[in-house]
């Protein structure tokens, strides 16, 4: 059972039968990759809103979802949540998408509400431009980011034309990191009237903001059982791990996340997957060993591997040797910059065998362990 299963089986349930809870989240979260600012107001007006089951889609779907790794799925989902009572009693206002290849800055926020008027702010995670991909590795050697200086002005402004409101803040991948940095950086009295941030799958921080410990208790992650996205500099000491049936970047997309039957929750795994704690160790002990320069110059070059499909499968089925050996890397790059980018690759490689020797020799002293009982 996965998000849109839950969609028709909670389909007639009110949130006053069944209360918002993590899965709402999730959809909450999925519905900032579409193009609603074609169909509800701006944040420059703000309003009531527009509830889910009066959205006329007087655009084509391909407007609507372009730019979405989702995009049927996505559609799917849109039609089913304005036909359900559930989510079309959902009102949702405050459009604000903005994009700037200049700045680096991929950005999209809506706002929902509930019935009883709890504001859902929902920060989308990255889209399938190159632009955003590239602004998702700044993360790891920027301390502040183009989009997480435009989800505080967001929060802002629609904190101060909803006040006295109950507040959740959502997103998925990049958008998770967005809800948690808002919640990082509300006011004293707005951060009272938030219930909690969830981040589905986001990136944490390379430095702790400076009240993360004293504001933590509001900050729910949830990361898969074989995620190596949402490992990059995670804080949560006990994250939610969910199953996913996803076989891309460790079932990070939502739509493969298994949903409990029985109760409107997520099912939940023990643990991560041995792969999930190897590709953490590989890569953080990566990105820990190379200076800002390399930094720049290795993560705009992944970026633009992420960007081409042509080019993802390399990444994603032959591992890390394909992105070292994959031509798309080089191009448009002086002999100095191809030697460079090949010696900071060639020492993921290293890293990568001599984690993945160490890993082999514990499993199998493990397997020892376990016949020798």
């Amino acid at each position: 059972m996965n998000i849109l299963d839950y969609i028709d089986r909670y389909a007639e349930a009110t949130f006053e039968q069944v209360p918002f809870n993590e899965v709402d989240a999730m959809l909450f979260a999925e519905l900032a990759y579409v193009n609603l600012e074609n169909i509800i107001p701006s944040y420059l007006h703000p309003q009531d809103g527009v509830l889910i089951k009066d959205w006329e889609f007087s655009v084509d779907w391909h407007t609507l979802t372009t730019g979405s790794v989702d995009a049927s799925f996505n559609k799917t989902m849109l039609k089913k949540m304005k036909k359900s009572l559930r989510f079309g009693s959902v009102r949702c206002a405050l459009a604000s998408s903005k994009f700037s290849p200049e700045k680096f800055l991929q950005f999209a926020a809506y706002t929902f509400f509930l019935p009883d008027g709890t504001m859902i702010l929902s920060f989308r995670g990255t889209d399938t431009t190159l632009v955003g991909w590239k602004e998702d590795f700044l993360l790891t050697y920027k301390d502040t980011i183009p989009s997480q200086k435009e989800s505080i002005a967001y929060a802002k402004h629609a904190i101060a034309n909803y006040p006295d409101r109950p507040l959740y803040c959502v997103g998925h991948s990049k958008g998770g990191n967005l809800a948690f940095y808002t919640a990082l950086h509300l006011e004293e009295k707005d951060f009272a009237r938030l219930k909690a941030a969830y981040s589905f799958d986001g990136p944490g921080f390379r430095i702790p903001p400076e009240n993360f410990e004293e504001r933590k208790h509001k900050l729910i992650k949830f990361m898969t059982r074989n995620d190596i996205i949402g490992v990059f500099y995670n804080l949560i000491e006990n994250p939610e791990i969910v199953p996913s049936s996803g076989l891309l970047l460790g079932g990070h997309d939502p739509f493969y996340w298994s949903v409990n039957r029985k109760s409107p929750a997520f099912r939940r795994a023990k643990k991560r997957s041995q792969g999930s704690y190897l590709a953490e160790r590989i890569f953080m002990r990566w990105l820990s060993s190379l200076n800002e320069t390399d930094l720049v110059q290795a993560t705009e070059a992944i970026a633009e591997i992420f960007y081409r499909s042509t080019t993802v499968y390399d990444l994603l089925y032959r591992g890390i040797p394909g992105i070292a050996h994959s031509k798309k890397i080089y191009d448009g790059k002086s002999q100095e910059e191809q030697q460079q980018l090949k010696a900071t690759f060639g020492l993921l490689w290293e890293i990568a065998k001599e984690e993945t020797k160490n890993a082999m020799l514990k499993w199998e002293g493990n397997v020892e362990e376990i016949v020798r009982k």
